[in-house]
């Protein structure tokens, strides 16, 4: 687009300061945001122009005008200048190469005035503070006791799932998984915390994320903030711990708690697998639900804003040295499992992430390999690795820091019979397509060339229609999708046989 001499330097001089919103972007491109969220709050969904899939994972941050996709942004924060780049022209906005051209076309796009103008227009919204998590030894004490609160006993109905996974009662009792909001009969012994939350209300209520929380809720986590200040423990700096006033509360997230521990076994991180609400699908027909969750107070008043996320390394390694298969997997329920289900023979040690993405404690875990005398790693992420483009991408993550490290990396495959369902099912869509995928020995192999060659062509693939119409992906066979779903698979198995 030619713009004015006039223009081109209003818009120089106000990329200095550039002070395009991000929801005017999103405006511009039309983007569907989810029905749920408001365009005008400090975070929003959208369905994300790049993925091409039907619900809202992309996430606008207004705060900080940046986006982020869960399924496939490959880095945080990209700004404004950067989603209206990928979106129109389809390539990245780089300062120093095409960032200025960028900034004058959007500027002419969005129709703005001169720089004194759009200076009045647009307040700065102060940045979050940053709340630092505390360390190891101050978190593992403050979680112990959280362990030991009685009113959080694991339930029988969770104890009967992690005893379908394939966990004996002897590893439930020593991983200590607990259960949050199954009940709150037990409040009526906290009194004083029901006349706290009454106190408390028209603070709640100015806070827009604590007003849509439950007082239930809200009432549990002030009783149990209450009974660890009294033992001694600290709060601050303590994910899960915020502030209501004056008061510690605790965010709590109906569901199984399951610890996730550092290498010296120290509960440094809590999960939630949560418990589905059996209304879920009739209210929230466009939005995936979200099984396993980190506990954060995040974005709750004196709440830790980062380093909530830890790697986890189960109780049931074996000592780290070189005669060890060390695989890297996703989620601490999951490496739990396949610890218990492995045995001691194995002699597999896990470390397992908050999600694939979470990656930064890896550089100095294979530091440490390296040293033991390690020479490899095994990638075990779900078996999607093959067919979802976007764990494959984690995976090279992976793979770098591995090399970084000086070892090598191993991707561990399973479950070939699901294989070769999938190879027939993605070469049958190829050929309509006239995609040629090269073959080779290995049909692992030959399902991750195809998917990465559907996905390269825009083709939609794994897609599976429930039965109320709706289209979801199905990258790969629930009962074998895991290293711990398929040993439990094989486990049964043998029994069926003998």
């Amino acid at each position: 687009r030619c713009l004015s001499t006039e223009r081109k330097e209003a818009a120089s001089a106000m990329y200095s300061q550039p002070k395009i919103d991000i929801r005017e972007v999103v405006n511009l491109l039309g983007l569907k945001v989810d029905p749920k969220c408001s365009i005008n709050s400090d975070t929003f969904n959208v369905q994300c122009p790049f993925c091409r899939d039907k619900k809202y994972h992309m996430n606008i941050n207004t705060e900080k005008n940046v986006y982020s996709c869960v399924l496939c942004s490959k880095e945080k924060g990209q700004g404004a200048l950067d989603l209206y780049s990928r979106v129109v022209h389809g390539e990245r906005c780089i300062k120093g190469q095409n960032s200025k051209k960028i900034f004058m076309e959007l500027c002419d796009a969005l129709h703005l005035g001169e720089p004194s103008e759009r200076k009045t227009e647009v307040k700065e919204r102060p940045s979050p503070p940053r709340i630092l998590r505390a360390d190891d030894d101050t978190v593992g004490k403050t979680y112990a006791a959280l362990l030991a609160f009685e009113p959080f006993a694991l339930t029988e109905q969770h104890r009967e799932n992690l005893k379908r996974r394939g966990v004996s009662d002897e590893t439930i009792d020593r991983n200590e998984y607990r259960s949050l909001g199954q009940s709150y009969d037990w409040l009526s012994e906290y009194p004083d915390s029901r006349s706290l939350y009454r106190r408390l209300r028209p603070t709640i209520k100015e806070n827009k994320k604590l007003r849509h929380k439950r007082e239930k809720e809200i009432v549990a986590g002030l009783a149990l903030a209450q009974h660890l200040l009294k033992l001694g423990c600290t709060l601050t700096g303590i994910p899960g711990f915020y502030k209501i006033g004056d008061y510690w509360s605790f965010n709590i997230t109906p569901g199984m708690l399951v610890p996730t521990r550092n290498m010296n076994g120290q509960v440094v991180a809590l999960q939630v697998r949560r418990d589905k609400p059996e209304d879920w699908e009739t209210k929230n027909k466009d939005r995936k639900f979200l099984r396993y969750m980190t506990v954060s107070s995040k974005g709750l008043p004196d709440g830790v804003t980062e380093g909530i996320s830890r790697a986890h390394f189960p109780l049931a390694n074996p000592p780290l040295s070189k005669d060890v298969h060390v695989c890297v997997t996703e989620g601490p329920l999951k490496a739990d499992a396949a610890s218990e289900l492995l045995g001691t023979d194995a002699k597999v040690f896990f470390i397992a992430l908050h999600g694939t993405m979470n990656t930064k404690e890896l550089p100095d875990f294979f530091k440490l390999c390296k040293k033991k005398g390690v020479e490899r790693i095994e990638n075990a992420f779900d078996m999607d690795k093959t067919t979802n483009c976007h764990v494959a991408e984690a995976g090279k993550g992976v793979w770098k820091k591995a090399k970084a490290a000086g070892l090598s990396v191993a991707v561990r495959c399973w479950d070939e019979d699901y294989a070769k369902k999938k190879y027939r099912e993605l070469g049958i869509l190829c050929a309509n397509h006239d995609i040629f995928v090269p073959t080779s020995l290995n049909v692992f192999v030959d399902v991750a060339a195809m998917a990465r060659a559907l996905e390269a062509a825009g083709v939609e693939h794994s897609v599976e229609t429930l039965p109320d119409g709706t289209e979801v992906k199905h990258y790969w066979d629930d009962a074998t999708k895991g290293i711990d779903d398929y040993l439990l698979t094989q486990k049964q198995q043998k029994k069926t046989n003998s």
